[in-house]
């Protein structure tokens, strides 16, 4: 569709627990011309993940 994406993210180590960062960028003429619309979509879609992915390893680590 025009839009080229990369998402990275990062985890480190942080006083016995873990930090999760993340990283997006977009290119493209359609990237451009939705940018407001795709800032608050990928943000929208970047707090549900992370969120998923805090449940996870808190889940995980009670049954560890």
């Amino acid at each position: 569709m025009g839009i080229k994406a990369v998402h990275v993210f990062r985890f480190q180590a942080s006083d016995g627990a873990t930090l999760a960062r993340s990283e997006e960028s977009w290119e493209g003429v359609l990237a451009s011309l939705l940018k407001g619309y795709s800032r608050r979509s990928l943000d929208k879609a970047i707090r549900s993940i992370l969120s998923h992915l805090k449940i996870e390893a808190e889940r995980r680590a009670a049954t560890a």
